[in-house]
């Protein structure tokens, strides 16, 4: 079966070539990440992708259809990715191995999609509606997510306070990102090379032992 999007009503755009779904959403996300909601152009990724202006409003209709599209496909992953965290804890705690097996899921979907991060950035520094939509579909279930690990590794059932929630998302997701979406600044690091899978491999492994060792040592002091 073909990964087209399906066709709306209506005469449909003249195209030079085919494009699937798949590469009109990852192309999106770029563009909005790149450019930001309000300067995105609809009619410039149309054309972009080699098909006819109207090709991307033909299958999505607005612009705010095409940006909630972009970005659900990969919170959909983000979801996946915890789900068997959430079936674990309802049947035995959440051991350390459970616990960094989720984590690197879920850091290595912010490494391999920056975009999203840069979106949530900047949708962070204005808010309204599509922060919303950002964190209800995907954010609020990392952050739960991140708090039953954290309680898990420090064998408490205390709460997890909101400083201490925030810093773990920035620190998890963001921070974890970073090094992708300001790939200029990251270069300086690498020498002027791009991360290889390897590093990028290295790198989440390291925010994965850097946030269990914080929490287990938090744990053990206490």
């Amino acid at each position: 079966m073909t990964d087209l999007p399906r066709r709306r009503r209506g005469r449909p755009p003249v195209d030079q070539r085919v494009v699937s779904r798949a590469q009109i959403l990852d192309h999106a996300l770029r563009a909005f990440a790149t450019h930001g909601y309000e300067a995105m152009s609809v009619r410039a990724l149309s054309l972009d992708l080699g098909g006819s202006p109207h090709l991307v409003r033909h299958y999505y209709g607005s612009k705010q259809a095409l940006w909630e599209a972009s970005v659900d496909r990969v919170l959909d992953r983000v979801r996946q990715a915890l789900q068997p965290l959430s079936e674990h804890a309802q049947s035995a705690p959440i051991s350390r191995e459970v616990a960094r097996d989720v984590l690197e899921q879920t850091i290595r979907i912010a490494v391999e999609t920056p975009d999203l991060v840069r979106i949530a950035l900047d949708e962070g520094r204005v808010g309204g509606p599509r922060l919303d939509h950002l964190f209800a579909k995907g954010f609020d279930p990392v952050d739960k997510t991140l708090t039953m690990i954290v309680r898990a590794l420090r064998g408490d059932d205390a709460a997890v306070t909101p400083d201490e929630q925030q810093s773990l998302f920035f620190i998890g997701l963001v921070g974890a990102a970073a090094p992708f979406f300001a790939s200029a600044l990251s270069e300086r690091f690498a020498g002027g090379e791009p991360m290889s899978n390897d590093a990028k491999e290295h790198h989440i492994r390291l925010v994965v032992d850097m946030i269990l060792h914080q929490w287990e040592h938090a744990a053990s002091s206490d």
